[in-house]
């Protein structure tokens, strides 16, 4: 690779979030509640792998929950219901926003191709707490 030749905006790629999102709560890797989407750490075998750490070691509880429903203090937002000021699209959970990680994940599947490890294995340099 010589040069970066795409910067991708997740704005632009909203429909592919979506449909990234759908496709998790489809196979039983994320909820929805109360307008939010969570992925369910449980539910992937491989979460904490990159990091080798367990589920019960990740950090949890220094953020706010954002929202009811959460299952687990390690689950994290895939799509985030709408709050005043924020930008917000429509989707099948209501009006809102993509959560970080879905965001990178599926501009990277669009434009790499299907990755070969889960993107939410539990980085421990880009682990959020």
């Amino acid at each position: 690779m010589d040069t970066i030749d795409r910067f991708p905006k997740a704005s632009e790629h909203i429909g592919e979030i979506i449909e990234m999102t759908k496709k998790l709560v489809d196979t039983g890797y994320a909820y929805a509640s109360d307008g939010n989407v969570w992925f369910d750490v449980i539910k992937d075998e491989d979460y904490g792998k990159l990091s080798n750490r367990k589920v019960e070691q990740q950090e949890s509880g220094t953020r706010s929950l954002e929202g009811a429903g959460k299952r687990n203090a390690a689950d994290f937002a895939l799509w985030k219901a709408a709050k005043p000021g924020e930008p917000k699209w429509d989707s099948p959970w209501g009006a809102g926003r993509p959560g970080w990680h879905i965001e990178c994940s599926a501009m990277s599947v669009k434009f790499l191709g299907e990755p070969s490890t889960s993107t939410a294995a539990g980085w421990t340099s880009c682990s959020a707490p």
